[in-house]
């Protein structure tokens, strides 16, 4: 059974954030940013524990897909089938702690 893929606001947030980031040099690669990320997320519909657990947290549930240099981290609910994509975050940069709590 496939899942379904929900957004939070901080993941679309981010995504668009880092999309403006990468356009400033080139908006061809900013999209295809964005497609490349879209692509990974929807291979999570038929394979949800694809990614790795978030080594930051200590719960099976929390996920994380490496693209290039970027974190798309989410939680599975298996009750419900459903992916929820919580952040998309280089990963040179630190996940704030209100995020892990």
């Amino acid at each position: 059974m496939a899942f379904t893929i929900k957004w939070s606001e901080r993941a679309f947030k981010s995504l668009e954030g880092n999309f403006e980031y990468i356009a400033r040099d080139s908006l061809k690669y900013a999209k295809i940013f964005v497609r490349d990320i879209r692509s990974q997320i929807n291979a999570l519909k038929e394979t949800p524990i694809l990614g790795r657990q978030v080594p930051e947290m200590h719960n099976q549930n929390y996920r994380e897909i490496i693209y290039k240099s970027y974190r798309i981290i989410y939680r599975v609910d298996t009750e419900s089938n459903f992916i929820q994509i919580l952040l998309i975050r280089h990963g040179a940069k630190p996940i704030e702690a209100d995020f892990l709590s």
